[in-house]
């Protein structure tokens, strides 16, 4: 069909050519034939000789069985629900590098489900009372359970794991999240956050850390971040507490203040609106590496618990193959 279509455009050609130059029309039927072949040739480099309506591929929509995720398989044999087509990529590259941090922190941000993890719980509401202890007890000590899912690997699984999953697994309100992860320092987040807490005992929390200290990147992660603000950000009357009783008293006297100072807070009430405090401070301690933390309420055992939950899903997915 197609080459008898080719062959009627040349005779038309042909014809179009000897009505119009009868006395050169052998020669230019010649060119335009060529000319003609050559620009099919350009804009059909790849058009099989015999093309049929039936051979044409159906070109794949949204709804096209092609452009559908499918349910990713990890090497271990775990299923992962809920993640699109790129997180899925993400996901097994993690896997493979045997990451753990990295999947933890992906679980935490995308929050995907390990179906026989799923089908375990389901497969106990059934026998046991809904309490944390019944739950746990039964899952760790009954084999029968494992030995009915999919994959041995949630042998891995200790008490104290399952006891992070449950807990997890009932929360409406996860902790960790993006925003999370990068207020307290991306992959260092989880340390950052428990040093955070602890540091934030002290009240005020103000600290001298000086550009060598390794506490020092921690810090300007935390005035990036809003956590932390930096030296002369920081009000003068709370920038003396960085000096102890005795330095403030020393000082008082310095200026000519006739008064006994009892605590740090009333030293530094008292020394704050002399101008010439600041110049007693920064001869002791440059500004720039005073910092102050801005105390935020964190329900700290609930973010290390939901932590180990990610933990454990992790370490499901690194486990050598049984």
């Amino acid at each position: 069909m197609l080459n008898s279509d080719f062959t009627e455009i040349i005779n038309l050609l042909k014809i179009l050519i000897a009505e119009l130059y009868p006395q050169h029309g052998p020669i230019l039927e010649v060119v335009a034939v060529l000319i003609f072949l050559w620009l099919l040739g350009k804009l059909l480099p790849n058009t099989p000789e015999h093309m049929s309506s039936e051979s044409v591929s159906p070109i794949a929509t949204d709804f096209s069985p092609e452009l559908l995720p499918e349910l990713p398989e990890c090497p271990q044999g775990l299923n992962i629900d809920r993640l699109a087509a790129s997180q899925q990529q993400e996901l097994k590259k993690f896997i493979e590098k045997k990451d753990k941090l990295r999947l933890a922190i992906f679980f935490a941000v995308h929050q995907p489900t390990i179906l026989e993890i799923k089908s375990l719980f389901e497969s106990v509401r059934g026998q046991q009372p809904l309490e944390h202890d019944n739950i746990i007890n039964f899952i760790a000590d009954s084999k029968h359970i494992l030995n009915d899912l999919q994959s041995e690997k949630l042998r891995l699984l200790t008490k104290n794991d399952i006891y992070s999953i449950q807990v997890h697994n009932k929360k409406n309100r996860k902790l960790i999240d993006k925003d999370f992860i990068v207020k307290f320092g991306n992959l260092l987040f989880m340390e950052n956050f428990i040093m955070y807490n602890h540091l934030c005992r002290t009240n005020p929390a103000i600290f001298h850390i000086p550009r060598d200290s390794e506490l020092r990147r921690m810090f300007e992660t935390f005035v990036k971040t809003g956590l932390a603000i930096q030296g002369l950000s920081i009000p003068m009357e709370i920038r003396l507490h960085i000096l102890d009783l005795k330095q403030l008293q020393t000082i008082a006297n310095e200026l000519k203040i006739i008064k006994t100072l009892n605590t740090v807070h009333e030293a530094a009430l008292t020394l704050a609106n002399d101008p010439l405090t600041v110049v007693r401070l920064a001869s002791k301690y440059a500004s720039n590496d005073l910092f102050l933390l801005k105390q935020e309420n964190w329900d700290t055992h609930a973010v290390e618990q939901e932590w180990s939950a990610y933990n454990a899903y992790a370490k499901l997915l690194c486990a050598t193959s049984m």
